[in-house]
């Protein structure tokens, strides 16, 4: 208990996420954004779930946004030539669905998950969507996380925590550049999203092996 309410009064005072790495190490908190995500080759997955990074809005139209178009990307880069099932999040299905014609791809939106998730679509409610879905297969399933770079590996934590085994894909590079654009303003800029993603996933730090968004 110590160690974790030291690491939350270090986050609140200096915000120590946004600290370089070696920085936040010297104040005794691992920054999940630039710890080392577990892979495996591409070809040892059975499905890919694909986490949304903001988005874009004009008028009263949401649009995918620059972030998001990059992990449609990703996932196609991920596929190769495969055809394993793809879970994504609303806004990187739409991208799958128009630009590479993937009609099959599960889109996972606000309505698919919890009532308490609606209004705040989270990262584990990803997750226990795709959970719920894979029920049968869950235990044997491998699979590849598509999710921002800052945000990957608290992505892949997160899926675990739900009983998959969970991986990035070896030797394929996910977005890293945030867009000043975004609307959704938490994931602007690294100073901002990254004391977010290390408070969400003290859990994880811990050991506790939940995440908080």
């Amino acid at each position: 208990m110590r160690g974790l309410t030291t690491m939350a009064v270090t986050l609140g005072i200096l915000g120590a996420a946004a600290l370089p790495a070696t920085a936040a190490a010297d104040q005794g908190i691992q920054a999940p954004w630039a710890t080392p995500v577990p892979t495996k080759p591409a070809g040892d997955f059975t499905l890919l779930i694909a986490y949304a990074f903001g988005y874009h809005r004009e008028g009263d139209t949401f649009t995918p946004g620059t972030i998001n178009e990059q992990l449609a990307d990703t996932v196609i880069a991920t596929l190769g030539n495969r055809d394993i099932p793809v879970y994504a999040q609303t806004e990187i299905a739409e991208v799958l669905k128009s630009k590479y014609g993937m009609n099959s791809v599960h889109s996972i939106g606000a309505a698919s998950m919890a009532e308490v998730e609606r209004n705040n679509p989270r990262t584990i409610g990803v997750a226990q969507v795709v959970a719920g879905e894979r029920a049968a297969t869950k235990d044997t399933d491998t699979v590849g996380v598509i999710a921002f770079q800052d945000h990957l590996w608290r992505a892949t934590q997160t899926t675990k925590s739900v009983g998959f085994q969970a991986y990035a894909p070896a030797g394929i590079p996910m977005p890293d550049v945030y867009a000043a654009d975004n609307d959704q303003e938490t994931t602007r800029t690294p100073e901002v999203y990254r004391p977010m993603d290390t408070a969400a996933s003290i859990p994880f730090l811990v050991g506790t092996g939940s995440a908080a968004r």
